[in-house]
Formats: C-alpha cells, structure tokens, sequence
C-alpha cells in the first residue's frame, strides 16, 4: 500500500513560469468533489485576505503580505477556483526553491525535466503532499503562482492564524486520502510546529478502517527550519533510492547517516508528535532558557537538561500563540507533562528502586514490576499511595526514604496527590482527547511551577548519605 509522505512548502521561489495552461483542472489528485470545492474556496479566501492587506507575517515581523511583491502579480486563476486568465504557473516542486527543495536536487539531476521523471517515480510510490499557507495541500504536480505566506501568519483584527483557517479542512482531506486510496503509513517532514499543528492528529490516529502507522521526524541536535537540509537528504537517499522505508523505520530508535550535514546527528520518528522519551531538539527552546532560570530560581539548575528542554519547549509554543483566539494549547500541556514525568522517574522513582523493600510496591494492576521507563503518571500516584499506605516509624520503607533528607510519610501522600491532579487535570493521554485551551493551560503552568518549587528542594539527594 502507498504511503503519504507530508513536507512543506518554502520561503524561497523561482519567479515566473509559463502563462495560464489550457484545461488546467486544479488539485486532480482530490477525487471527492465537495472537500476539492473547500479547499478552492479556502485558498480563495487566503488569496483575498493576502491582497486586501488583511494577512500580516508574524514569524519574520515583514509586514502585511499584501505589500510584499511577491504577492503583487498573484491573480484568482483556476489554482484558486477562479476564472482570470495570465498568471504565470509552475509546478510546486519546481516553484519551491529553499533549502530542502535545493538539497533534494543536488547531486542528483541537472534538469527540471530529468528531476521531474524522479519525482514522479516517488509519487508512483507514495502520496507526496506539500503543505503551504496559501494553498493548503499540494501534490508536487499543482500548477502554482509565485507568492509569500506563512502557516503561522495572523488575520488583522481577528487573533486568527491561517494555521487556524486550515486545520479542520486539511484534517478532513488527510483522512478522506488514507480512507479512499488506501494508505496505512504516514511520513512527517514538516519542517515547523506551526505546519505539524495544522493537522488534528488525534482525529489521524483514532482514524479506525485500518492501522495508521505514523511517523513524526525529529533529530537529536537540530530543529525547525535547521532540519530542512538533513531531511531533505533523508528523503533523497532513502525513500527516492532502493530502500523500502516503510519496512525498515522503526519509531523511537537515532537513526544516524554518514550523509547528515553534523557529526553525531540523528534522526528519530515519533509515533504521535511529542512523545517520545529520548533526548531531542525541538523548536525555541534556546530563547526560553534564560527568562525560565529566572522564573523557575534556584530549582532550575537541579533538573536533568531533557527537563529543561521540555519546559522551554511548553513555554515556546505557548507564548507564540497567546495572541490567537480559540487555540489548542495540547501541544504546550504535552510537554510540561513530558517534564514533570521524566523529573519525576530520574530523580525519585529511580533512586527509591534501588532499595528492594521498595521495589516491592512499584507494580502494574496485574502485581507485575514495572520497568520505569515505560511508567506514567497514573504509575507514580500508585506507586507513592503504596509506599504511603505500608510505612510506619519502624518500617525498611522509612529507612530507604533516608535516600531523600526532607521526606516523611504525609508528603508522600501529598506528592502522590499532586501528581493524581496533573495526571487528571492537565494530561489525558500522550495526545489530549480534547483541546486545552489557553485559561486551562495557564492554569496548569502556575500548578507545575508551584510543583517543581515545592517538591524539587524535598527529594533532594541526601549528600550524607553513604
């Protein structure tokens, strides 16, 4: 069964084209008719809201699209469900000319036409989707305009994204392709959380005819448009070679390749987006870094980095949307979750398991040992309400807690009930089954603080002990 591979669309473009085709029927890959209809009418109204001046980029901070002049010889051709005739069309594949596009040339081929013969070879094989601003989905072969948007840009007036403006549709389309042709794997390379999160993904996963496999890239050291190159490379040499991918990627596993453009890079494909427990870069983080040792005070230097990572990582994604009404902060909630847990599993379940007497009370339901590494929260709130329930004064259990010099018995419930109110409250699931919005998830950022705050300084190892 062929696969769907997603990238994105580019910054950069080649300029010009050929003028209007004769018989140009847009998005042909799109075979039900009322969603290629949406998805005409939402490209149309991204075109106007680019040429009103009512679109403005707020990544790069360069102003209304509309005044960019890029945007000024776009018309509303057929590409838009328009009937203006004289604009000048190539396909996506040759119009993107950034990074990845360039990466995915070189070395390879010489000419469009030859480059083109490859790229088709690929899309006999898999369902190659690029996801733009403008457009919303595209198949390498789209005729398109020359034009500049971002997934990100925000609707003057309106705290709306266009990230916003697409989801459900392309949600829709996404599963509407993997239900009619028949796909059962998905391939992630977008290069930016903003066109990761223009997808529902819950509604992907829970997607229920057959098993969908997906996979989310992320490498070890880099991220965001940083891994543009290394993906690009990636997707040459892997998927547009001999190797049948689909057989070989295994989810949570570096991958390393003599090929990727720093020593010791690695990439990593996630089942759902954000879940893995290996160590991995994700976007804005560096940024955040100081502002949270300020906030977070004398706890901050106390956490492993992964943690770090992953409250910055929160904090990113939070505040880049906090303008934006109606907006699903799961992202942000998924990772602070990700670093109370692992904080948790480093700092305190691991250095209790190495006392027998304790071992003892880190079950599942079934009265098997649990390995940490695959435990969660709801284990952590059993695990602490055990210990809890069979302590007493002249217990071994009292002994090992020795581990840690400012624990006694009634902060072992307590700790246990504050993580049974983030496990409840603030996480549901690797993917939240429902959107969080920005009040629940301010909410739960004072909560984790005040926790990290107060618990971080009680399980403090105890230098004195031998």
């Amino acid at each position: 069964m062929k696969g769907i591979i997603l990238i994105s669309c580019s910054d950069h473009k080649r300029e010009g084209g050929p003028k209007t085709i004769d018989n140009f029927a847009p998005c042909p890959w799109l075979k039900n008719e009322e969603l290629k209809q949406r998805l005409l009418e939402t490209r149309r109204k991204v075109f106007f809201l680019v040429k009103y001046k009512k679109l403005v980029d707020s990544e790069k901070r360069q102003g209304r699209r509309g005044d960019d002049p890029r945007n000024s010889s776009l018309i509303c051709g057929p590409d838009f469900g328009g009937g203006n005739q004289g604009g000048f069309y190539l396909p996506a594949i040759l119009r993107y000319s950034g990074r990845f596009f360039r990466e995915l040339r070189r070395g390879v081929t010489e000419s469009d036409e030859e480059f083109l013969v490859r790229v088709k070879k690929l899309c006999s094989q898999y369902f190659v989707f690029i996801v733009s601003g403008l457009y919303g989905l595209l198949s390498p072969f789209d005729l398109i305009q020359e034009y500049t948007c971002h997934m990100a840009d925000r609707i003057i007036g309106q705290n709306e994204s266009l990230q916003q403006i697409w989801k459900d549709l392309l949600t829709e389309i996404m599963i509407e392709i993997l239900e009619k042709e028949g796909g059962n794997f998905l391939f992630d390379f977008l290069s930016e959380e903003s066109y990761q999160e223009v997808f529902d993904w819950q509604r992907v996963y829970n997607y229920s005819p057959r098993d969908i496999k997906c996979y989310h890239r992320v490498f070890k050291k880099k991220a965001g448009p940083e891994t543009l190159i290394n993906s690009a490379r990636f997707i040459k040499y892997e998927f547009m070679g001999d190797t049948n991918m689909r057989v070989n990627l295994r989810h949570n596993v570096f991958i390393k390749k003599d090929y990727f453009d720093e020593e010791g890079e690695a990439i990593l494909f996630e089942p759902k987006l954000r879940i893995t427990r290996k160590e991995v870069a994700r976007e804005g983080v560096l940024e955040e870094m100081p502002k949270l040792k300020l906030e977070y005070g004398e706890v901050w230097d106390a956490f492993p980095q992964i943690v770090k990572n992953e409250i910055a990582n929160a904090e990113y994604t939070y505040k880049k949307s906090l303008d934006l009404k109606d907006f699903d902060f799961t992202s942000s909630s998924i990772c602070l979750c990700k670093a109370i847990e692992i904080w948790i599993k480093e700092k305190v379940v691991k250095p209790l398991l190495r006392y027998d007497e304790i071992r003892l009370f880190f079950l599942d339901r079934k009265r098997q040992f649990i390995s940490p590494e695959r435990s969660t929260l709801g284990d952590f709130v059993q695990f602490f309400s055990n210990l809890y329930e069979n302590i007493d004064p002249h217990s071994s259990i009292q002994l090992s807690l020795k581990e840690f010099s400012c624990i006694d018995k009634d902060d072992l419930k307590n700790f246990s009930n504050d993580i049974s109110i983030i496990s409840k409250e603030y996480r549901n699931d690797y993917i939240h089954k429902k959107p969080m919005s920005k009040e629940k998830f301010e909410e739960f950022r004072k909560f984790a603080a005040n926790f990290f705050k107060k618990w971080v300084p009680k399980f403090k190892a105890n230098k004195n002990l031998k």
